[in-house]
């Protein structure tokens, strides 16, 4: 017993150090739970073991052992903590494949056994992993993952990680008005929680998001809020990130020499506590910088050296990110052949990495457009490579042709006139087509707005549409003091009409129900959406009692009628529905989850009554 009081104190020690699980990107890990049992005395033993937050190589070997040995006593869960535990530490060396495999297994443990606090967290760390990948989707996916358990079993620091998280997802998606949004709600749960070390990434993170909307004034302000937590609580690969994204705003500033010293200072710091991956991002900065500066070599070899570790490690988001600095370096130094080919790798590179992550609704117009702008640009360094060679061979026919001298020179400006011209002209027209492929991405998005609030299989409004609906409707209806009325239905036995029948009927079903519901409700102030699974909603605003339940039961009668054979288990021979409806005229003090919860309870009456009928709830709210 002692030596598992041990395990999981080892455990923690290499889970909790702040350090460990500190992300470039500055996103909030995990929390863990601490085994009641483990004494001040067992703590004071165990803490010899001293794990630095320099050595997250050793943080691995201790909890392999840990892990041999939970397998040995067979307790899968010590197994899951640890295997966790390296996943965390490899994650911070860039093994990102790796701590994919070791994590997923801990969560598919944690599922089984029930421990949701845990499994949460799983899927928190993996959706950092993810978003350092550049799978953004597959990381929002994650994140909304853990937010939803979170919520269920009220765990509010997690909850706080989680805003955290999902506005870094929004900001990589460009939605920055929605990052900020949750990052601002767990900034206010993080300070009445007194979460000083991730409230500092929450402030860093608002300072992205503001530096991508160009208001730097207030992305320093946030970045400097980052930086006095972490220098309170000596965290130095916090530290080392503040400083280097105050240094990029210097950098945009023009005060070349200040951002360098932050970018050095953050460099030295995150090699002493071993964090290679946030070292490339370092590197690649400082080459930027000394380039900007006119230092083009020292630049090259900077991100050189970035380059070759990045190449060691699993991080392909800032692999890509070197190679277009080093592009960029070859352009500014008129080595043009150079700058061609880093582009042409960066290019490659970039495609696939984002044809593979970015959500199929914009893949089209996106990738067509960010392919036709780097054609273009690739166009453009092959004509500037072509005329450097035109330029040296006839500066070297000058030499042997003396007797022409006067003539060729008068030739040469007439044709380099003529280049000029030409690609201005090129210039132009490249950016007509920039602003017509703006147009068309703007639609886009407008296009991926609508589908953000539609249900893909129903074609009805989704979740989010309406909880936004329900509020909307309450507050008119309480500033109007007219009745609200709300109808949950629920396909009754749905779950076994798809194990006998398969997927697709269901899905059939689904569809024809939803048919019904937008059918029956038609009224411009009707809103019909999908609740989840099996369970639709609708809003009747302006609606009495007497009214909803007149459209509950027409749409419990249309689907009876509709004869779809029913599940075999069923009451009935054909599909039925159950209906929980409630009614009120709210006051000021009636809450959408209140009006929710009544209709939950009368739709839980309507299937103890044996399913296929109506039921309003008669309490008051």
């Amino acid at each position: 017993m002692l030596r598992k009081i041990k395990n999981y104190l080892v455990l923690f020690l290499i889970m909790y150090q702040p350090s460990l699980f500190a992300s470039t990107n500055e996103q909030d890990n995990i929390d863990v739970n601490i085994n009641p049992n483990i004494t001040a005395q067992t703590a004071k033993i165990e803490l010899s073991l001293q794990l630095s937050e320099k050595n997250p190589e050793q943080a691995i070997e201790i909890s392999k052992k840990i892990l041999i040995s939970a397998k040995n006593e067979n307790d899968m869960i010590l197994e899951a903590l640890a295997r966790h535990s390296i996943g965390i530490s490899m994650r911070k060396l860039g093994l990102y494949n790796s701590a994919i495999d070791q994590i997923t297994i801990a969560a598919r443990i944690f599922a089984a056994k029930g421990i949701y606090k845990e499994e949460a967290n799983t899927y928190n760390t993996l959706g950092l992993i993810r978003s350092s990948q550049g799978k953004y989707s597959t990381s929002l996916e994650l994140h909304i993952k853990a937010l939803s358990i979170r919520r269920k079993i009220n765990d509010m620091q997690g909850i706080a990680i989680s805003y955290n998280n999902l506005g870094n997802n929004y900001r990589n998606s460009v939605e920055l008005e929605k990052s900020l949004e949750f990052l601002y709600k767990a900034i206010e749960i993080k300070k009445d929680l007194n979460m000083l070390a991730s409230l500092a990434y929450s402030y860093n993170n608002v300072g992205h998001t503001f530096r991508r909307m160009q208001d730097y004034d207030n992305a320093r302000k946030y970045y400097n809020f980052a930086l006095e937590i972490r220098s309170d609580i000596n965290s130095k690969s916090g530290i080392a990130s503040s400083l280097n994204h105050i240094g990029t705003i210097l950098e945009i500033e023009g005060k070349f020499a200040r951002a360098l010293s932050n970018y050095e200072q953050s460099l030295q710091m995150r090699r002493e506590i071993g964090d290679q991956v946030s070292e490339v991002g370092s590197l690649n900065n400082i080459g930027n910088v000394l380039s900007e500066m006119g230092k083009n070599n020292e630049a090259l070899a900077k991100l050189y050296s970035a380059m070759e570790l990045s190449k060691s490690l699993e991080a392909p988001v800032v692999m890509i990110e070197t190679l277009l600095f080093i592009s960029n370096v070859y352009e500014r130094m008129g080595r043009f052949e150079d700058a061609l080919n880093y582009y042409k790798i960066y290019f490659d590179e970039h495609s696939t990495l984002f044809n593979e992550t970015n959500s199929r609704q914009l893949i089209g117009i996106q990738t067509d457009f960010g392919v036709k702008e780097n054609q273009l640009k690739v166009e453009y360094l092959q004509n500037l490579a072509t005329a450097e060679k035109r330029s040296r061979y006839k500066e070297n026919t000058l030499y042997l042709v003396s007797a022409v001298l006067f003539l060729f020179i008068f030739i040469l400006l007439i044709h380099r006139y003529l280049f000029v011209k030409k690609m201005k002209n090129q210039y132009q027209n490249l950016y007509s087509d920039l602003e017509t492929k703006s147009k068309q991405l703007t639609q886009a998005n407008n296009t991926l707005l609508v589908l953000s609030r539609t249900d893909s299989l129903t074609a009805l409004f989704n979740r989010r549409v309406f909880d936004d609906q329900l509020s909307k409707e309450l507050a008119i209806a309480i500033r109007n003091k007219k009745p609200l009325s709300l109808l949950i239905i629920d396909i009754d036995n749905f779950k076994s009409l798809n194990d006998e029948f398969g997927h697709q009927v269901g899905d059939d079903i689904l569809i024809k129900v939803a048919k019904i519901l937008a059918d029956v409700a038609r009224r411009p102030e009707d809103t019909v959406c999908r609740y989840g699974g099996e369970e639709f909603a609708v809003i009747l605003a302006n609606t009495s009692v007497h009214g909803a339940s007149g459209v509950a039961e027409n749409i419990r009668s249309r689907v009876e009628n509709e004869s779809i054979p029913a599940a075999t288990n069923s009451l009935y021979d054909f599909l039925s529905i159950s209906i929980g409806g409630y009614t009120v005229v709210p006051n000021i003090d009636t809450s959408a989850k209140e009006i929710i919860l009544a209709a939950d309870n009368a739709l839980y009456s309507a299937k103890m009554k044996g399913k296929n009928c109506v039921v309003f709830s008669e309490d008051k709210v």
